[in-house]
């Protein structure tokens, strides 16, 4: 019984966390100008393919 509550648990984590991660916007923080750029590029590349 215990098992399969946490199965179950588990799963919702996962549904809610494949959820949150198609809603959040990533963050990024650079130590240099060409990590910002880097990061910038990540993100946009990202948000790109989302839509």
């Amino acid at each position: 019984m215990l098992a399969v509550g946490l199965h179950q648990l588990g799963a919702q984590c996962e549904t809610l966390h494949a959820e949150l991660s198609a809603v959040a916007v990533p963050s990024f923080i650079a130590a240099s100008s060409w990590q910002s750029n880097a990061g910038a590029v990540n993100i946009a590349a990202a948000g790109h393919a989302q839509t």
